[in-house]
């Protein structure tokens, strides 16, 4: 390891609950240099390392804590403040260290259980020792920020398969730069080649498309975003990501996505149609389980579906025209792909086709091309972020849940044919996908969030109220990113999740800065404050709009609103 550094203070014992040692600190040490959450190295005789985090500083002078005397200083310091220059004669401060890792001579890191001898050496921890305690052997170089704790300029560099397959939450209230270090996280791992995707509700995500710099290593490449719509539901966006891609030269692509009616459940079904009676939910189940019962591989839209139910008379009697016209609310939403009436393989050969009436009718059209449709492959490719934008505001919420989980179930099939093999997903607004009860999104999330890393698959959630997320998905993903947080509930949440020494951020979260945040878990082995880097994309996305355009000049705002309004 590295020679020794400055140092600063001698161990004195241990606390009274035997889980931190106690340092004093030596007479030339400035208080301004040992702060809480800095890293102290206590070096042992057989060569090792001990590295320790100060978890509190505290003054003493045996002049007032001696009782004999304390009575004689606190009449001398009521009556001339000049006294006090006498007490820092015999004033001298402790700290308190928690013990985090021992490191040895060949850099192996282990947990700190050897014996500390009161009079040992404190120093301060030097860099490379830092970055080993904090990061591991195993550190990659996904670079996100700065320690935002050390006084140093320490790059924070993550292992990207760490913090991608074992999920990533990523936490924070409105403006407090929660989507900024996302979007930070996806160029990161687009500059390792890895194919992203971006469930995005309201439209941030696509100004991503536009990087500063030149392509090249370590940068971003210039173009490589993919945006993809429910059909018939353009970005709210649109004409402005057309207008920059037109002005900038961008790679910016946006692309329609159709979806099957098979590709839904019963339950999805069901959950978007008002006054169903128990018996037209059986009969609709029925008919679902029965077509899959009869066919393999099978996808049908909503007329293969009525009629298949109709001719067989499961959808019959007075429930015929209320599932008729309930199942039509399907149709109005103009995502679903128009089979004709058929019910087909997955290979697109027809089976059967019925008409408008729901008769059984033979058919003209013997093969229909569902390549498009049976996998996603052809919407990601390595360097490429693909952006799903379901931020149309005329997008019913349902429709929209409903939207996203038949895209991610599709996803999911085409990953598990091996035709992705790796791929990292991130749910922006999480709390609107995987809320604490029933959704159509949450299984389909779920899957990417227990099996999804067998399969290449990484998971990301962001969400400004981790209080209303699903706790079981949450609980999959092992390390966390908590921003700027204020609601009671949620700094709950966060003090579940942030145990030993980091709880000492729970009170720091109302007041943390823009683009600053607690990172713990499997992304590294000592929870630590990171300053998120500035992002390489220049276009703006997930901004706060301001509402006066110069607050600090009531002329000029008036100006500019003025203008804005002609």
């Amino acid at each position: 390891m590295s020679k020794q550094s400055k140092k600063i203070g001698f161990v004195l014992g241990t606390s009274s609950s035997q889980d931190t040692l106690i340092v004093r600190l030596d007479e030339n040490v400035e208080h301004e240099d040992i702060v809480e959450g800095n890293f102290v190295s206590i070096p042992l005789t057989n060569g090792n390392t001990l590295i320790g985090r100060v978890t509190s500083i505290r003054a003493e002078n045996p002049q007032l804590g001696d009782e004999r005397y304390a009575k004689f200083w606190m009449d001398r310091l009521r009556r001339s403040l000049e006294s006090r220059s006498m007490l820092e004669f015999t004033e001298f401060h402790i700290i308190e260290v928690l013990l985090v890792s021992n490191v040895s001579q060949e850099g192996e890191l282990s947990t700190p259980n050897a014996w500390i001898s009161p009079g040992s050496m404190v120093f301060e921890c030097k860099e490379d020792l830092l970055e080993l305690a904090v990061f591991g052997n195993d550190r990659g170089v996904m670079t996100v920020g700065k320690f935002a704790e050390h006084s140093g300029e320490m790059i924070v560099k993550l292992n990207p398969n760490t913090l991608g397959s074992d999920g990533l939450a990523i936490f924070g209230s409105r403006g407090s730069g929660k989507s900024y270090a996302a979007g930070v996280i996806i160029e990161e791992f687009s500059e390792f080649g890895l194919p992203t995707l971006i469930v995005d509700p309201h439209g941030e995500y696509w100004g991503l498309s536009h990087t500063s710099g030149i392509k090249g290593e370590a940068s971003l490449p210039k173009y490589f975003v993919k945006v993809l719509y429910p059909n018939k539901y353009k970005p709210r966006y649109s004409k402005l990501m057309e207008s920059i891609k037109k002005k900038l030269g961008v790679g910016l692509q946006i692309e329609p996505v159709t979806m099957l009616f098979s590709e839904i459940s019963t339950s999805e079904m069901i959950s978007f149609m008002y006054d169903m009676t128990h018996a037209q939910r059986e009969k609709i189940e029925n008919t679902w389980y029965s077509i899959r019962d009869s066919f393999r591989a099978v996808c049908y839209d909503i007329d293969g579906f009525l009629g298949y139910g109709i001719e067989n008379e499961i959808i019959d009697g007075v429930s015929r025209k209320p599932i008729v016209r309930k199942l039509d609310v399907f149709r109005k939403m103009g995502f679903f792909t128009d089979l004709n009436g058929s019910i087909c393989h997955t290979s697109g050969q027809v089976i059967q086709e019925y008409d408008n009436n729901h008769r059984r009718i033979e058919s003209d059209v013997k093969k229909h091309d569902l390549s498009r449709l049976a996998t996603v492959k052809s919407h990601f490719k390595p360097e490429q972020i693909t952006i799903l934008d379901v931020s149309q505001p005329m997008l019913d919420e349902r429709a929209r849940r409903i939207f996203v989980s038949s895209y991610l179930n599709r996803l999911r099939r085409t990953m598990e044919i091996k035709e992705i093999q790796r791929i990292f997903l991130l749910i922006e607004e999480a709390h609107r996908f995987i809320p604490i009860g029933e959704s159509p999104t949450k299984k389909a999330i779920e899957w990417f969030a227990r099996e999804g890393r067998k399969m290449g698959a990484g998971l990301g959630i962001v969400s400004q109220r981790p209080s209303g997320l699903d706790r079981d998905i949450l609980s999959q993903c092992n390390s966390k990113l908590i921003l700027r947080i204020t609601e009671q509930s949620d700094i709950l949440v966060a003090k579940d999740i942030l145990a030993g020494f980091a709880e000492r951020y729970i009170g720091l979260l109302p007041y943390l800065e823009q683009g600053t945040g607690v990172l713990s878990g499997a992304a590294l082995r000592i929870p630590i404050l990171v300053r998120f880097r500035e992002r390489k994309s220049t276009t703006k996305y997930g901004e706060t709009v301001s509402l006066v355009a110069h607050p600090d000049n009531k002329v000029k705002s008036r100006d500019v609103e003025k203008k804005v309004w002609k």
